[in-house]
């Protein structure tokens, strides 16, 4: 899963992908820490490859902002680069530039906390334990 669905700003698109690996959870180990990150949840990746493929046959709804899309109860946002992004659930998790970093160290470390010396030691992990809390279970696959 090397790369992203791309549209161009006329409605024609280009190759079919679904969202990088780095947007799954499996693939956060790698993945660039961003302001926002959304994560499909493990298990749904065939439903977000299949919405990708729905919006690229025109079956989605283009919602009045011209960059969104709608189907399937989520929404996906073209970027003016033409890269579509997963934006809101279900299937998939909003996380924030503190919670994806510490999905990244448990991934890291194979879901084992306690083997993360940066989980343990660095600031932005002691003072915010709630964005590792919200981090683990999307690793367990038992977020809700």
């Amino acid at each position: 899963m090397a790369g992203h669905r791309r549209c161009s700003r006329s409605g024609g698109w280009e190759e079919a992908e679904v969202p990088r690996q780095a947007a799954h959870r499996s693939g956060a180990g790698s993945g660039q820490v961003k302001e926002r990150n959304t994560v499909i949840l493990r298990g749904n990746e065939d439903l977000v490859r299949a919405d990708i493929e729905a919006i690229a046959k025109g079956r989605a709804k283009l919602l009045p902002d011209k960059n969104t899309y709608e189907i399937n109860g989520r929404t996906y946002r073209v970027e003016d680069t033409g890269t579509v992004f997963p934006v809101s659930r279900p299937a998939l998790v909003d996380m924030d530039r503190i919670e994806y970093a510490a999905l990244k160290e448990i991934v890291r470390n194979k879901g084992d906390l306690s083997k993360s010396q940066q989980l343990q030691r660095d600031p932005k992990f002691v003072k915010n334990p709630d964005k590792v809390a919200k981090a683990k279970p999307v690793y367990d696959g038992t977020y809700k």
